[in-house]
């Protein structure tokens, strides 16, 4: 009888070829501008014969804009009688920059403004800008002006403070 004898050799060969996998991230961050702005703020006033201050306020304003952003903050018009706008007082804001955080550069060139009846200004800004991305605290200061009259006509006045934020 005859016998064959098979053998059979199985191999895996080294493969030389390297092969390289990749994936992407990607995330999209939104623009993100904010403004935080207190409540309504309510005084009597003792002396109508002299300017009246109320309590400083503070303001929160931010933006991820690298380009930055314009802050601006306005009494649209002087202070007002309720019930009756044809009797008004002068207003006058003034802002500071108590604290900030983020690369931006905060800049105010002009803290103060003031309505003035006397001459037509009816209204009062002032401008907050940063130069980049950041967060900023703003101490915001309203006074009603009573120097262009000896006395102030009883009653309830009013002024709307705005703060507008727009990119430059």
């Amino acid at each position: 009888m005859i016998s064959f004898a098979a053998i059979f050799l199985i191999g895996c060969g080294t493969v030389r070829a390297q092969h390289i996998g990749s994936q992407n991230f990607k995330m999209r961050v939104p623009q993100r501008t904010c403004v935080s702005s207190p409540a309504t703020i309510s005084i009597d006033s003792v002396d109508s014969a002299t300017d009246i201050s109320f309590p400083q306020q503070s303001w929160s304003v931010s933006s991820n804009l690298a380009e930055g952003i314009s802050v601006l903050f306005m009494l649209e018009k002087p202070f007002s009688m309720i019930g009756n706008q044809d009797i008004q007082a002068d207003g006058e804001i003034s802002v500071q920059l108590d604290a900030s955080n983020g690369p931006a550069t905060w800049s105010i060139s002009e803290p103060t403004a003031a309505t003035d009846i006397d001459l037509g200004d009816q209204n009062a800004a002032v401008q907050v800008i940063a130069s980049h991305q950041g967060e900023a605290d703003l101490s915001v200061h309203v006074r009603m002006l009573a120097e262009q009259s000896a006395f102030v006509v009883a009653g309830t006045y009013e002024a709307v403070l705005t703060c507008t934020v727009t990119t430059p």
